[in-house]
């Protein structure tokens, strides 16, 4: 297991950021310890901003801040629009990072729910096969003496009404 510690501090973020990285059995994880405020920013619907890129020919791939609920189907959105300066985005990319590494091992712990219910299916099939075996067997074992004492019965009865 390693474990690294790092400590940064910006001075254009007021010396605000202190990011710590754990590196744990070759995963990535990181947690902020205290955020500064551009990561913190909401929209004025008191959602957290999302961070997105311009396409116009005047900002082509500037990253500004915006209402995550802006361009949803159905969702009314309140308009906030901020730029995002140089400075911040080291910070924001590595939360943006840090939730796609979050997200990946979210779809590959599903994964393997999934797969674990699948074999707990199988496994509850096969239980449930060898106890129809069992109840089968107990019901021969139960029937042979049966059988053998019916054959003994008739054979006894067929010598006494022969004679």
């Amino acid at each position: 297991m390693y474990s690294l510690t790092s400590t940064c501090t910006e001075n254009s973020f007021e010396n605000s950021l202190q990011v710590n990285y754990f590196v744990i059995l070759g995963d990535l994880t990181m947690s902020a310890s205290s955020i500064s405020s551009a990561s913190s920013t909401k929209c004025y619907c008191e959602v957290e901003a999302t961070m997105r890129y311009a396409n116009t020919a005047r900002n082509p791939g500037r990253p500004f801040l915006g209402c995550p609920k802006y361009n949803t189907q159905g969702l009314p959105y309140c308009k906030f629009f901020k730029w995002v300066d140089r400075d911040q985005m080291g910070e924001l990319e590595l939360r943006e990072m840090t939730i796609q590494a979050l997200l990946r091992k979210l779809k590959e712990l599903e994964k393997k729910l999934l797969d674990v219910e699948k074999r707990e299916i199988e496994l509850e099939g096969r239980v449930v096969e060898i106890e129809n075996k069992e109840a089968e067997i107990r019901l021969r074992r139960t029937q042979l003496p049966l059988s053998v004492w019916a054959f003994a019965f008739f054979v006894a009865f067929y010598l006494v009404v022969s004679k």
